[in-house]
């Protein structure tokens, strides 16, 4: 009976995880007490540090750091790198804060998930359903939050972008650091985002200055079709005001023919 009941036990045991994992974080977060902090941490990309308030992205290029979309060069003396701590507050059922922190002492109390894959923490940080239900200021750190993962997460960003129910400072969050995140392969995306004349014209605006971030031939190809052929005089401005913040040579040819006429 005594090793009937040890082996129940022990089956319990083994099972408890398999069925965490089986659950999505959705549920998971949706499981706490409606009134309640949830927190969970993910494995951050490499390049990502922090001092347990301020998180810093190292440039692949040139050594220079952007702390939360501020650019400084060389790194910071008291960053630490480590995994994202994600702290979601939730009142009623509804998200009223998300902050993700990296380094400092680790926060306690609330609910505890304890450690999610990178790829799951992305799915959740930008599902629509999760966006809709997480006030203004919340979404836009979540949807920062989600570039912080070690994973691919440009395609969460493009889908987030496009979504219209979403509030517009979540879109445009999540156009900013689609370029950041996707280079060249945000072209095609927010050129999208920018042509499309039934969209919300602050998130088009967003796209182009997107656009501009990402210095590449094609995207400079797409600010030009831009400034020459969008039906809205506002985003032709935009364009050519992003145009002006480049020597290229291209750029100034452009120029030349625009006021030849």
């Amino acid at each position: 009976m005594r090793y009937g009941m040890m082996t129940l036990l022990a089956g319990a045991a083994l099972l408890a995880p398999v069925q965490a994992a089986a659950q999505s974080l959705a549920d998971r977060v949706s499981s706490a007490p409606a009134d309640a902090t949830v927190r969970f941490t993910f494995e951050s990309r490499p390049g990502v540090c922090g001092n347990g308030e301020n998180i810093s992205m190292r440039g692949d290029s040139d050594g220079a750091v952007t702390v939360r979309g501020r650019t400084y060069s060389g790194w910071r003396d008291d960053c630490t790198e480590g995994p994202v701590q994600m702290e979601i507050r939730r009142s009623s059922n509804r998200i009223t804060d998300a902050r993700a922190r990296v380094g400092g002492d680790p926060r306690t109390g609330g609910t505890d998930l304890g450690s999610v894959d990178p790829e799951a923490a992305v799915t959740f940080l930008l599902s629509a359903d999760v966006l809709t239900a997480a006030d203004s200021r919340a979404a836009d750190r979540m949807v920062f939050a989600a570039v912080l993962a070690n994973t691919e997460s440009w395609p969460g960003l493009l889908r987030v972008a496009r979504t219209r129910g979403l509030s517009s400072g979540a879109r445009k969050s999540a156009v900013f650091w689609l370029a950041q995140a996707a280079g060249d392969r945000a072209t095609e995306g927010l050129t999208s985002i920018v042509g499309d004349d039934s969209d919300e014209i602050e998130v088009r605006k967003h796209a182009v200055f997107a656009l501009s971030q990402i210095r590449s031939d094609d995207t400079l190809d797409a600010l030009m079709d831009i400034a020459r052929t969008n039906a809205e005089p506002e985003i032709r401005r935009n364009a050519m005001f992003w145009l002006g913040q480049t020597d290229d040579p291209r750029v100034i040819a452009f120029f030349e023919e625009i006021l030849r006429g």
